[in-house]
C-alpha cells in the first residue's frame, strides 16, 4: 500500500438517506486545502543542495505546516539550515533554506506558537552554547556573526546535549549538559522574545554533583516553570524550576530511578497536565536493554513502583529482555504513547496512563526491520508514528496512526511514504492539523538530500486564519454498535454527498446526493453496507462532501 492510499485513505468522510430539517446554526468550520504540492510517490524535496543535507528535525508552524532544520554540507563545512513547510506542500522561505549558523554538534529546536522557531545549538568545537529566533517569514531575529545568533553560554568546558522549550510569555527555557568544572553538570536559561538572558550569566545550575550528569530533557510543569530529567552516572533523576529558574525539589533533584539501573542515553518526559511528568528511559538493569517508566508529581514524589515500570514487559514482544531507542508522545489524558524498536528490530508502541500499568496488547507495528523510531500525538488520543525499514532491501521510510485503543488504523504494517530509489532513513514525524508531516534524508540523487511527505488527512485551515466553512459534521454515538446519527450543519443551502469507507479506502456504503436547506440535518446509519449487509467491527471513515468543499470523519464500529 503506499502512501497514495495512506492519504486517500484520510481524504474522505461522511453519508445520510433519511433527513430531518432543524433549525439554521451559525457555522465556523475550515474550508478545505487548495492544491498539495505533496507527491504520493515520489515525497516533497524539501532539500537538494549540492553535498549533503542530513538528520532533519521537525517542530509544528502551528499553522498546520512545520519548521525543518538539518546538518548541511553545501558550504564544505557541516552548518544548520532551516526551512519552513506549508500544510500544501510549499517552502515558505528562500527555496535553497535558510542558513542558521555553522555546528558539528547536535542541536534542538522548539516552535514559537506564531510560525517561527527557537533553534539552540553548541558552537563548531563543542564550546559555548548559541540561540536563533527565526521569524514565520524566515527572517534571523537574534544576532549576526560568525557564530550567528545570541550567547547562551560561554562559560569554560563543553555545553552539550541542549534542549529547550517555548514559555506562553514568549520566552524559551534552555537546559543542557555543562563541563565548566571536572564533571559534567546540568545548566538551563531562560532568554526573553528579544533573546535577553533572564538568569544569571551563563546559566543557572539545575544540578551539579560529584558525579556525571547528562542528557537532559524539559518539559513544562503547566504552573509557570519547567522540569528537566537528566542522566546522572547512568541512573535517572529529575528536577524541577520555578519561574526565576530556582530549583523545587530536593537538592541534587529527586531520584527517578538509582537502583540497579544503567542507564546511558537521554531519558524522555511528558508533562502530566498536574504539575508533575511521565518519565521514559532505556535502562540495562539486568544485563539486557529494556524500557522503564516513572511518573514524579509535582514535589518530586515518585507514584509507580521504586525506579519505575517495565514498559516491554510481555512474552510476546518477540524478545522481552532488549528493547532500544524509545520515543514518547503525550496520550491527551496525561498520560504518554512510548515506541521503540527490540533487538531484532520489531517496532512496538505502548500506551502507559497517568495511573501507570500499561493499556495496550503490544503487538508490533512493522512488519520488516525497523531502525529509526519517531512519534507524535494525533491529536484524538492516539499517536502517529514513522520509522525506516528494509523491508525491499533498501532502508525506506514508513509511517503508521495507531488510535487510542492501540488499533493500526492504515494497512497492517504502515505505509510506503515514497517509492523512489536509493535510501532514506532517519524519518521524523510531528503533528498537521488532523494530519502529519514526515521528513527523511534521502539518497535517491546519489548525495543525501532532504525529503518529506504528508500522512493523514491535510489540515482544513491554511495560511495562518481560519475562514468560517461551509458545514460541521458531528457523529453521535461513536464508536457505535448498531446506529449512529450523522449531523451535518449547513452556513447556506448546498446538494450533499455522503459515502462511508474502510480503513482500506474502499466504498462501502453510498448515499443519495440529496439538495439540502441551511440549517442542521440528521441521518441515521445502521452499519451496513450498500447490499444491506453488516458491516465487521473496525475504523471506517466517513466524507461528506457539500458545496464543493468536503469533511472527513473517522467512524468506529464495535459489535
Amino acid at each position: 500500500m503506499t502512501g497514495n492510499l495512506l492519504r486517500a485513505t484520510y481524504t474522505l468522510r461522511c453519508a445520510h438517506r433519511t433527513w430531518l430539517i432543524a433549525f439554521a446554526l451559525p457555522l465556523f468550520l475550515f474550508p478545505s486545502p487548495a492544491r498539495s504540492a505533496w507527491n504520493a510517490t515520489k515525497g516533497l524535496a524539501v532539500c537538494t543542495a549540492v553535498n549533503d543535507q542530513t538528520n532533519p528535525m521537525l517542530v509544528t508552524d502551528a499553522n498546520g505546516g512545520a519548521i525543518a532544520t538539518w546538518f548541511d554540507y553545501r558550504n564544505g563545512q557541516s552548518e544548520i539550515f532551516a526551512q519552513r513547510i506549508s500544510a500544501n506542500g510549499d517552502l515558505l522561505w528562500t527555496p535553497v533554506g535558510v542558513r542558521i549558523a555553522p555546528s558539528t554538534f547536535d542541536w534542538t529546536m522548539v516552535a514559537d506558537e506564531s510560525g517561527g522557531a527557537f533553534i539552540v545549538w553548541p558552537g563548531n568545537s563543542g564550546y559555548d552554547l548559541y540561540a536563533q529566533h527565526v521569524s514565520p517569514t524566515g527572517q534571523l531575529l537574534w544576532g549576526a556573526g560568525v557564530n550567528d545568533g545570541v550567547v547562551v553560554c560561554s562559560a569554560p568546558g563543553w555545553q552539550r546535549y541542549p534542549t529547550a522549550i517555548f514559555d506562553p510569555s514568549g520566552d524559551v527555557v534552555i537546559a543542557w549538559h555543562d563541563q565548566r568544572t571536572s564533571d559534567y553538570a546540568i545548566y538551563a536559561q531562560r532568554l526573553s522574545p528579544a533573546g535577553v538572558a533572564k538568569w544569571a550569566t551563563d546559566g543557572v545550575v539545575v544540578s551539579a554533583t560529584v558525579n556525571r550528569e547528562q542528557y537532559p530533557s524539559i518539559a513544562t510543569d503547566g504552573a509557570g516553570g519547567w522540569i528537566v530529567a537528566y542522566d546522572r552516572t547512568y541512573k535517572v533523576y529529575a528536577q524541577r524550576l520555578n519561574g526565576n529558574g530556582t530549583t523545587l525539589w530536593a537538592a541534587g533533584g529527586s531520584a527517578i530511578a538509582t537502583g540497579t539501573t544503567y542507564s546511558d542515553s537521554p531519558p524522555r518526559l511528558s508533562p502530566d497536565g498536574a504539575g508533575g511528568a511521565i518519565i521514559l528511559w532505556d535502562d540495562k538493569r539486568n544485563g539486557f536493554w529494556n524500557i522503564y517508566a516513572q511518573h514524579v508529581n509535582s514535589t518530586g514524589a515518585v507514584q509507580w513502583q521504586t525506579d519505575g515500570i517495565k514498559v516491554n514487559c510481555c512474552p510476546f514482544y518477540g524478545d522481552p529482555d532488549c528493547a532500544l531507542r524509545p520515543q514518547l508522545t503525550d496520550d491527551g489524558a496525561g498520560g504518554v504513547i512510548a515506541a521503540w524498536t527490540d533487538c531484532t528490530d520489531n517496532l512496538y508502541a505502548q500506551r502507559i496512563p497517568f495511573a501507570g500499568g500499561l493499556a495496550w496488547p503490544g503487538a508490533p507495528i512493522n512488519v520488516g526491520t525497523a531502525i529509526w523510531v519517531s512519534i507524535a500525538s494525533d491529536g484524538e488520543g492516539g499517536a502517529f508514528v514513522a520509522w525506516d525499514e528494509t523491508r525491499s532491501g533498501n532502508s525506506d521510510p514508513y509511517a503508521q496512526q495507531l488510535d487510542s485503543q492501540g488499533t493500526q488504523l492504515w494497512a497492517t504494517g504502515g505505509i510506503l511514504l515514497t517509492t523512489a530509489g536509493g535510501t532514506q532513513y532517519a524519518p521524523v514525524v510531528v503533528r498537521s492539523g488532523d494530519g502529519g508531516i514526515v521528513a527523511w534524508s534521502d539518497h535517491r540523487n546519489g548525495n543525501y538530500d532532504i525529503y518529506g511527505q504528508h500522512i493523514g488527512p491535510l489540515p482544513t485551515s491554511v495560511g495562518g486564519s481560519r475562514v468560517p466553512g461551509p458545514f460541521v459534521v458531528d457523529l453521535h454515538p461513536n464508536p457505535f454498535s448498531s446506529q449512529t446519527e450523522i449531523s451535518v450543519h449547513l452556513s447556506h443551502e448546498a446538494t450533499v454527498e455522503i459515502t462511508i469507507f474502510d480503513a482500506a479506502g474502499r466504498r462501502v456504503r453510498v448515499f443519495d446526493a440529496l439538495h439540502r436547506p441551511a440549517g442542521t440535518s440528521r441521518l441515521s446509519f445502521d452499519g451496513m453496507d450498500s447490499s444491506a449487509q453488516r458491516l465487521a467491527s473496525g475504523v471506517y471513515f466517513c466524507r461528506v462532501n457539500a458545496g464543493g468543499e468536503s469533511v472527513t470523519r473517522k467512524l468506529v464500529i464495535a459489535r
